[in-house]
């Protein structure tokens, strides 16, 4: 579907983010302006929606600390997944294999290192984001997470 929604879209940005984010009303334009640079993929700094709950913070602190506001910008070697902005074009240029990249966003990432594309962190695009806090919820999630990812990795990397 993502492969889909980035052969449909006609602005030369695309941002996906997950159904527990919420973008900061100004998030739009510090984006445009972050690509006014070299970068071919953009994230932002994210801040926790539900710090009343101990494991939602900790969720936070253990997978997404490098992003966590306030965050240091520039460029980094991974973006955080889910929650990312690309140039269309660059996306559009893995076809035929876009959609098998964009079933895992840390894969399109790699690709996009491989081929040296630029990625950024905007510490002035921000977010908010609501973290599981049932710890089955977690698991499932880091489940299936990985179980993609390594299907994606394997597939481009053509093993077995």
């Amino acid at each position: 579907m993502r492969g889909e929604a980035v052969r449909q879209a006609r602005a030369p940005f695309v941002y996906f983010i997950e159904d527990h984010v919420t973008l900061a009303p100004d998030a739009a334009e510090a984006v445009l302006a972050a690509f006014e640079g070299p970068w071919a993929a953009l994230c932002g700094a994210m801040h926790i929606g539900n710090p009343e709950f101990p494991v939602s913070t900790a969720t936070a602190l253990m997978n997404y600390s490098r992003w966590l506001a306030p965050t240091e910008g520039g460029e980094v070697p991974l973006l955080l997944g889910h929650n990312c902005a690309f140039r269309r074009d660059v996306l559009l240029s893995y076809e035929p294999c876009l959609n098998d990249l964009m079933k895992c966003e840390l894969a399109v990432q790699w690709a996009m290192r491989r081929d040296g594309y630029r990625l950024l962190s905007a510490p002035d695009v921000h977010f908010i984001h609501w973290n599981e806090i049932q710890i089955s919820t977690i698991v499932k999630g880091f489940y299936l997470v990985n179980r993609t990812l390594g299907r994606v990795q394997a597939d481009s990397l053509g093993w077995p």
